[in-house]
């Protein structure tokens, strides 16, 4: 999926355990590649937000601290769906 502007997240602690296949996280202005079976921990405060690039799909496990995010999907959704276009 492409994006215009991916939005970056700073609240929450958590981190993001990577099932299956390759996702591109950034963690204030650094991209990192995550591959299954990775984890990376996101402390509270950090600009974050991820992007699959990989013409394959992928699946993760998101963990938020303190709870409650899920909330915020309706809205994270529709956000994707004005801004997004199929690639």
């Amino acid at each position: 999926m492409v994006t215009k502007r991916t939005p970056v997240f700073r609240s929450l602690n958590g981190g993001l355990n990577l099932i299956e296949g390759e996702v591109s996280v950034l963690l204030e202005k650094e991209w990192h590649t995550a591959r299954s079976g990775t984890y990376i921990y996101i402390p509270g405060g950090t600009a974050h937000t991820f992007e699959n690039r990989a013409s394959s799909r992928s699946k993760f496990l998101a963990i938020t601290n303190p709870g409650g995010f899920e909330t915020e999907m309706p809205g994270i959704v529709e956000w994707f769906r004005a801004n997004s276009q199929a690639s």
